[in-house]
């Protein structure tokens, strides 16, 4: 964990991670979550920085077992990250149709 948030501390010093909603029953707890960021650092450690900002949101599932973390599953919008961040372009509509 400690090193995911070195990761991604590095490429967006000023991250935020706001939870929007939590809901938990029995062993298991989900979270939705609300990422926010400036690109100041290499992105995925090798692309230069954009000095770009991007929102986005994702989804975090947790299963405890004995007071501990069991399992993680997360479901996150990196689509729309890299578009903002511009490390992507969308397709041209013309370039799709024929």
């Amino acid at each position: 964990m400690r090193g995911t948030a070195e990761w991604l501390l590095g490429q967006f010093p000023d991250l935020n991670m706001r939870i929007e909603s939590i809901v938990a029953d029995e062993d298991l707890v989900a979270v939705r979550v609300r990422s926010t960021g400036t690109n100041s650092g290499k992105l995925s450690g090798f692309l230069p920085p954009s000095g770009k900002r991007f929102t986005s949101e994702q989804s975090h599932w947790f299963r405890i077992e004995n007071g501990k973390l069991a399992e993680h599953w997360a479901t996150r919008d990196d689509l729309s990250s890299v578009l903002q961040l511009g490390v992507v372009t969308p397709p041209r509509l013309g370039a799709l149709v024929r």
